[in-house]
């Protein structure tokens, strides 16, 4: 009987042993399938990150003494007919705070000003019009500024907010900057910076712009052909020419250009078609979807356009009377 006993005893550690080890090769096995699959799956997804510049990774220079004023040259697209309907109310209130603002328009206009070119105007001849336009502003003032702002007329940009940012970037170095989006599959070639908050970018960005993707080039590979989509493609000639996208996101991942008025991303309004080609799949909404520094908000009318110009440049909070966030977050948990 004893013997029995301890032949079953031995019998029942053996196959406690094979249950173990099948488990354990069972375990091991799942593990590097994840591995090889994840793997698998993220390639593509972690070659373009490696190629997107990561600006949340440097520290913001703090020291008043070592911070480095970059002379921004802002230019936007406008029309005749757009001047005082639109243009003015930029040109008398944020664009002052750029170092250079320009009107470009088909037209020349002494007293606004504007800077008039031989095109056609309409939507289907922005890409010429800004074509056009780029290689003025790098003809004429390549030497005068260090990063270059094209903007819309109904775009809203807090300058001193983008001069922040640029504290931890070298304008020799070939970037661009703004809200990123993909047009149809999220890859490289299909990454671009929205127009509407504007695209902001370095003078040696500039420079292989104009003078390898428009000026040495010929045929088929000159930059930024006529049509629409203009944003598009100065993107896709940025990329040709050996440029890269930066991160223009916060420390906190959260919105720096906004391609919408703050008030769609706080209310969570933002169009299915915009959450389909946001970079970051409209993940940023609510009252924290945006950074504590914005820099650009977009289809700014002009009643908003002065609001907002108020509310940034006339108004102060006094801190000392502030409420501890806690309570100033209690009354508004319905649209986090």
């Amino acid at each position: 009987v004893v013997r029995q006993n301890y032949s079953v005893l031995i019998s029942i550690m053996v196959n406690f042993r094979v249950k173990l080890f099948l488990i354990w090769i069972f375990l091991v096995s799942l593990y590097i399938c994840q591995y090889f699959l994840s793997s698998l799956y993220s390639q593509n997804e972690i070659k373009l990150k490696r190629w997107i510049t990561n600006g949340t990774t440097n520290v913001l220079i703090q020291d008043s003494q070592k911070r480095k004023h970059y002379k921004i040259l802002c230019w936007f697209l406008t029309s005749p007919d757009a001047l005082e309907k639109k243009a003015k109310y930029v040109r008398d209130t944020w664009a002052k705070h750029c170092d250079i603002d320009l009107y470009m328009s088909s037209k020349d206009n002494k007293t606004f000003p504007t800077i008039g070119f031989n095109v056609t105007e309409g939507r289907e001849h922005l890409a010429e019009k800004s074509r056009l336009a780029w290689t003025y502003v790098y003809d004429h003032y390549f030497n005068t500024a260090d990063y270059f702002v094209k903007a819309d007329t109904d775009t809203f940009i807090v300058v001193e907010n983008l001069r922040k940012m640029l504290q931890n970037y070298d304008p020799k170095n070939a970037e661009f900057f703004g809200h990123m989006y993909y047009y149809g599959r999220r890859t490289k070639d299909g990454m671009f910076m929205a127009g509407g908050p504007g695209i902001v970018v370095s003078k040696e960005a500039l420079r292989r712009l104009v003078i390898l993707g428009i000026k040495k080039a010929t045929g088929n590979n000159k930059c930024i052909p006529d049509g629409g989509m203009e944003d598009v493609k100065t993107c896709s000639c940025l990329y040709k020419t050996g440029s890269r996208p930066v991160n223009s996101t916060d420390h906190l991942g959260r919105e720096r250009f906004l391609v919408w008025p703050p008030h769609n991303y706080i209310m969570r309004m933002l169009p299915k078609w915009y959450i389909g080609m946001d970079a970051d799949k409209g993940k940023n909404q609510g009252v924290n979807c945006c950074s504590d520094h914005p820099i650009a908000f977009h289809y700014i009318d002009p009643q908003l356009m002065h609001t907002m110009y108020y509310m940034f440049y006339k108004t102060k909070v006094d801190a000392t009377f502030v409420k501890q966030r806690a309570d100033l977050n209690r009354n508004v948990t319905h649209i986090v």
